[in-house]
């Protein structure tokens, strides 16, 4: 038998193409030190980062989150927030479970809590499962102390929140463990939003937003500045997987 005579595309070298999210295990420490400090890789959460050049999305912060996420478990709250809308990511991700399930094992890097959600209330964001912004807003007022909530409720505006509609939603939680709060702080979201001359009202489409984003590479990726553009309420497309 005739061996096979290589043509020209063997001969050329094969380019591996980088993966979007790169993990520090995946490359080991010298050369992740290496593409961070080149400019090549972004931390986004911990020893995760994106290739530097794309747009930091939701779905590249949840993906970022994947191995800390088991099956059948939620990312919520604060950690929500900043897979929806960006901002300064969390230490620690908070994980939601079923009421009278057993709860996550806690580590350095999770914490989790007991919620009833819904099937309507949880969706696919980067490959694990996120509370929807709506769902989201709604606990960031409940469970969140509303000098910290307020500006996690902003973002969460930018990328759709209507807090007019959580303070509909909160008639049927009544009586429940942080609503009296959440009423508070989403009035006052409300009114600042739906004024000329408030919070939100001075904001226009395509306006540059500063927020907190994790780019410091001395703290882990904890700190930094990003300026980014109202997208969500501009109709521009936000990467999602659907549930399945």
């Amino acid at each position: 038998m005739l061996a096979r005579v290589p043509s020209l595309a063997d001969l050329r070298p094969h380019e591996r193409p980088l993966p979007t999210v790169v993990r520090r295990r995946d490359v080991g420490a010298a050369a992740w030190c290496a593409l961070v400090r080149d400019g090549v890789l972004r931390p986004v959460w911990w020893d995760v980062a994106v290739v530097a050049d794309l747009p930091l999305s939701p779905a590249l912060r949840g993906a970022s989150l994947v191995d800390e996420v088991p099956r059948g478990v939620v990312v919520g709250r604060r950690s929500a927030a900043w897979v929806h809308a960006g901002g300064r990511a969390p230490e620690k991700v908070e994980l939601l479970v079923g009421s009278g399930r057993r709860r996550v094992a806690p580590s350095g890097r999770r914490t989790s809590a007991e919620a009833d959600l819904r099937p309507w209330d949880v969706e696919l964001v980067g490959g694990v499962r996120v509370t929807t912004v709506h769902r989201t807003g709604t606990d960031v007022a409940r469970f969140v102390e509303p000098a910290r909530a307020r500006p996690l409720l902003l973002d969460l505006v930018h990328a759709g929140f209507d807090p007019g509609a959580a303070l509909r939603d909160l008639h049927a939680l009544r009586g429940r463990r942080g609503v009296r709060q959440a009423r508070d702080v989403l009035r006052s979201l409300a009114d600042a939003s739906g004024a000329d001359d408030g919070l939100l009202g001075s904001l226009r489409p395509g306006d540059a937003v500063h927020v907190e984003h994790a780019l410091d590479l001395a703290d882990g990726g904890q700190h930094g500045g990003e300026v980014r553009r109202l997208g969500h309420l501009e109709h521009e497309p936000r990467q999602r997987d659907p549930v399945a």
